[in-house]
């Protein structure tokens, strides 16, 4: 089985601490994790990441290249034929989501760490939007909380399916 993870950065925060060791225990069952980050800089658990086999790809920030992230990730994406893309960016993965369903990915995982914090009309119009095409293009939602749940996804029973 192969997985992907989307994030932004692999440093040593609590999320790619526990990604790290997902990856060492996961990978003596032979299970292979890759991940995508999208940024330039180096995080201080990678070392450890690859010397043990793990491949790291680099995409830059949607915010510098829309168009290169688009083409790298779907490329990656469709050049490693993954069977679970695993997405770390709570309702702004709706992107990332809908070009792992375009590379034929059938389980597509979304997951939010936190709570939104829409501090403009503008942001809250953005959430609402992109949260309605994340919800459609994610096979799975995740949440490290009941809370960040209810608050990201809302409470309707089609979305508790998924979680």
């Amino acid at each position: 089985m192969k997985i992907l993870h989307i994030t932004s950065e692999l440093d040593a925060g609590g999320v790619d601490v526990l990604l790290y060791l997902w990856q060492r225990s996961l990978k003596k069952q032979g299970v292979e994790m890759d991940f995508l980050v999208n940024s330039k800089n180096r995080g201080s658990i990678e070392n450890n990441m690859t010397i043990s086999g793990t491949n790291i790809y680099r995409t830059c920030p949607l915010r510098t290249n829309l168009l290169k992230n688009i083409w790298d990730v779907y490329a990656i994406i469709k050049k490693n034929k993954y069977d679970i893309v695993h997405i770390h960016s709570g309702y702004k993965a709706f992107l990332h989501l809908f070009l792992a369903k375009l590379a034929l990915v059938k389980v597509r995982i979304v997951h939010t760490h936190n709570i939104p914090c829409c501090n403009s009309r503008i942001d809250n119009i953005f959430f609402r939007i992109t949260r309605i095409f994340t919800l459609y293009l994610a096979t799975s939602i995740f949440s490290c909380g009941y809370t960040a749940a209810q608050k990201m996804w809302g409470d309707s029973t089609k979305i508790k399916d998924k979680l």
